[in-house]
């Protein structure tokens, strides 16, 4: 941890600036991924009024979008956390 003290006392701007983008990333994976889950949520209740079997993840539920990097599951949001940590440390 040496050269992460050594390297924010010879460029703090630079550490502030990747502070910032590391917390606004994990911020907007974390909201993204609540979104996603509300919305999966809503279409597999419609679904279940329409005796359809649920969906399982939001490719599924939007194939139009591109949903690779919104986190679905305990692990994404584990990773989208530890970005916000990261940016707060």
């Amino acid at each position: 941890m040496n050269w992460l003290s050594r390297t924010i006392a010879a460029s703090p701007r630079r550490a502030l600036l990747a502070s910032k983008a590391l917390l606004i990333a994990g911020g907007f994976l974390v909201i993204l991924g609540i979104y996603g889950r509300t919305s999966l949520i809503e279409a597999n209740q419609a679904r279940a009024e329409q005796n359809l079997p649920p969906l399982q993840s939001l490719a599924q539920s939007h194939p139009h979008l591109p949903t690779w990097f919104v986190p679905e599951g305990p692990v994404g949001f584990v990773v989208a956390g530890v970005l916000v940590l990261a940016a707060i440390y």
